[in-house]
């Protein structure tokens, strides 16, 4: 029987193009594909298709990070940040923004932004936070762009997140990422359908 085989795959918190089953995407990742690592770490923080393991979701996060996914590197920051299946480390979510930022993140540079705004695991620093948000901006970051201009226009800034629940920023990534992979499961179910009907033709 023809087989329809879509490979699920995750760029920069994107989803492009997707896999049939959590075992492609596992396959994927030990072959080097970063997308499919945050894919699977993502699933694993979400509980959605498997078992939620916050541990299981730290691991594939750092494999995506180490295979260069600025989104895996943003949500290990924000694991450390929530304390989330890990010791609440602002000083670790801070290096890991660092190298989301430096992989052209938007979401890591606008959170390392925040960070020296607040003062929280770094000196407090608003022209510091300014540069990350500017950057942040430059990467098409809209809240980025507005805090961006607040500090040039009054030199204060207010937090982009709301710090009094540190998981808000990190569930509007993963309410827009598991969004769009439930459509294209949808997509995948009825193409795998349509091929079906082929080969009976």
């Amino acid at each position: 029987m023809r087989r329809v085989i879509l490979v699920l795959y995750l760029l920069a918190g994107m989803v492009q193009v997707f896999a049939t089953s959590l075992t492609d995407a596992s396959s994927a990742c030990k072959n080097g594909d970063g997308g499919s690592c945050l894919f699977i770490g993502a699933l694993y923080y979400t509980g959605k298709e498997i078992k939620q393991d916050l541990n299981m979701a730290k691991v594939y996060y750092i494999k995506a990070c180490e295979l260069k996914v600025a989104a895996g590197c943003t949500e290990l920051g924000n694991l450390f940040y929530t304390g989330e299946g890990v010791k609440q480390d602002d000083k670790e979510a801070i290096r890991y923004y660092m190298q989301a930022c430096e992989l052209d993140g938007s979401l890591g540079c606008r959170y390392l932004g925040d960070q020296y705004n607040l003062g929280q695991g770094v000196e407090q620093n608003i022209t510091t936070a300014g540069h990350f948000y500017h950057k942040a901006c430059i990467l098409g970051d809209s809240e980025g762009c507005k805090q961006d201009k607040l500090i040039k226009k009054n030199h204060t800034i207010n937090p982009s997140r709301n710090t009094s629940v540190k998981l808000q920023g990190k569930e509007s990534t993963f309410t827009s990422k598991m969004k769009q992979y439930k459509n294209l499961k949808k997509e995948r179910d009825q193409l795998i359908q349509e091929a079906e009907l082929l080969d009976k033709l």
